[in-house]
């Protein structure tokens, strides 16, 4: 089965969940929580996230959406960050090459 990635508030973590990439908490520049991507979240360490402040983390889960599903989500998703582009030049590399990597981030590619 496919798996997509999502950020997920700290409020939101369940036991259970998989971190999808390492979550790292710093005070002052200072790391003091490091869990590698992969682990998966029992209430002792999301204690430990909430502990050290930590927001957000992200969240590897199962993805059930059928490939026309995902065709559909993506179509959408670029529609959306068309939008959200709309006032900005497109032919600068800088600006089309963000808009292509939030496309394919945001589309699970």
């Amino acid at each position: 089965m496919r798996t997509r990635f999502r950020f997920v508030a700290i409020d939101d973590v369940r036991p259970g969940m998989v971190l999808g990439a390492a979550a790292y908490a710093q005070d002052h520049g200072v790391l003091g929580l490091k869990f590698p991507g992969g682990l998966v979240l029992s209430q002792e360490s999301i204690d430990q996230l909430w502990a050290h402040q930590a927001e957000f983390v992200e969240i590897e889960e199962p993805d059930p959406r059928s490939d026309d599903e995902l065709a559909q989500d993506a179509v959408q998703v670029e529609q959306n960050l068309v939008q959200v582009f709309g006032g900005l030049d497109m032919a600068q590399p800088a600006v089309a090459g963000l808009f292509q990597q939030l496309v394919a981030y945001r589309s699970g590619q």
